[in-house]
């Protein structure tokens, strides 16, 4: 079987193939929002994404506002360690963040939904990332485990 997800549903992919290995063939992952870390390292609860999740401050997230840059920076404010400037940036090129009718604009990412996400989703994934991922493969194309 060949599995496709795209945004949370490419975390939803990933599990599956984590979880049915011997199902899935192949896993095509489309704009997760993962980004290449280069060769895996044992895992350090130090530098746990758990760490960085900030559940008060996703569920304050307003996803509407003025502008484009007001949303923005509510979004890295609301999760600094997450939603650091690059990866912030980089919603608004891809227009993640945009201006909305009405003279406002919204923000598809949530925190909240990327914090549910990470600490739902992907719990049993930590241990065979490097099956999916390895440096230069990440983005948008087939991964094969």
């Amino acid at each position: 079987m060949v599995v496709v997800g795209h945004s949370m549903g490419a975390r939803v992919a990933m599990r599956m193939a984590a979880d049915f290995p011997g199902e899935i063939r192949a896993c095509i992952l489309e704009d997760m929002d993962a980004r290449a870390r280069g060769p895996h390292t044992a895992y350090d609860a130090t530098t746990s994404m758990a760490l960085k999740l900030d559940y008060p401050g996703a569920r304050a997230f307003d996803p509407v506002g003025p502008s484009v840059a007001d949303v923005a920076a509510r979004l890295s404010a609301a999760m600094p360690l997450v939603f650091d400037a690059e990866r912030v940036s980089g919603y608004v090129e891809r227009k993640r963040i945009a201006e909305a009718p009405g003279g406002t604009a919204v923000s598809l990412v949530h925190p909240l939904g990327f914090a549910l996400a990470y600490d739902k989703v992907s719990p049993g994934l930590r241990a065979v990332t490097p099956a999916f991922f390895s440096a230069g493969t990440l983005g948008r194309s087939s991964l094969t485990a």
